[in-house]
């Protein structure tokens, strides 16, 4: 009777352990995709998330993106992001301005489709103060136009958008959908090229509704209606645009 029940309880030690146990995992968005909230779900490519077995959890989200850069000619011309849990190749397009087709020929030996965690992605680069001589270029010479985009007329975000794109980086059209690109910084750590966003300052619509560019030493860039032209403000010495100041983003691929 001691032998069965003996191997009865070997039995049940051979079934458990031939269970295999299930592990919780989490995957958390990238910063700034996560701010674009559910609408970086849906888009082609961003089903792709990076996912990686490492026998115990995930990669945490909570240390930044190891980033590296690759001089040429004495200027970065690519910089290297290292893949993150969850990262899509989309996401990292809104992260850096740089268009998924870009980042897809770039990066050509990557497949889209299957990230790794840590997984090298090279991101080209444009010098913050090449996009903002662009910018300076058309001080006073503009008058504001809504819905425009061209040096014919440019509305706040029309005139944000060209400016980027005449260095390659590409912005969305409206200034709530540029909200959802780049990386949150704090007022008090802004740099040259920093995209900066006010609330409110139509009296009428709500959340974000004005877009400059940050310049240096508390100046910024802008498509002003008030003034009816591109000017130079400065962003803590207006009363109006210290109120209605809302946040900051940075591109990954604006390098200083």
């Amino acid at each position: 009777m001691k032998q069965s029940v003996m191997l009865a309880l070997a039995g049940l030690i051979t079934m458990s352990m031939s269970s295999p146990m299930a592990l919780a995992s989490t995957t958390s968005l990238h910063p700034a995709v996560s701010t674009a909230r559910a609408s970086t779900s849906t888009a082609k490519g961003r089903k792709n998330v990076a996912t990686k077995s490492t026998g115990r959890k995930t990669a945490s989200r909570l240390k930044p993106a190891k980033v590296t850069s690759k001089k040429t000619g004495g200027s970065p011309s690519t910089i290297t992001y290292h893949v993150q849990s969850g990262d899509t190749l989309w996401g990292i397009s809104q992260l850096s301005g740089i268009s998924l087709q870009r980042l897809e020929t770039v990066n050509s030996t990557v497949n889209p489709n299957a990230l790794s965690i840590g997984e090298p992605i090279l991101i080209p680069t444009v010098k913050a103060a090449a996009v903002i001589a662009t910018a300076k270029h058309y001080l006073g010479k503009v008058h504001y136009v809504y819905g425009g985009t061209t040096p014919a007329g440019f509305d706040c975000s029309g005139f944000v958008q060209y400016m980027f794109a005449k260095d390659g980086v590409t912005l969305p059209r409206t200034v709530k959908q540029m909200a959802l690109t780049g990386g949150l910084v704090s007022k008090n750590n802004l740099k040259t090229g920093d995209l900066i966003f006010f609330a409110g300052t139509n009296g009428t619509e709500p959340g974000l509704t004005h877009i400059g560019i940050y310049v240096a030493n508390g100046w910024f860039i802008e498509q002003s209606s008030d003034y009816n032209n591109v000017i130079m403000a400065r962003l803590w010495g207006n009363p109006f645009y210290k109120d209605h100041f809302a946040e900051a983003r940075r591109l990954t691929s604006v390098v200083q």
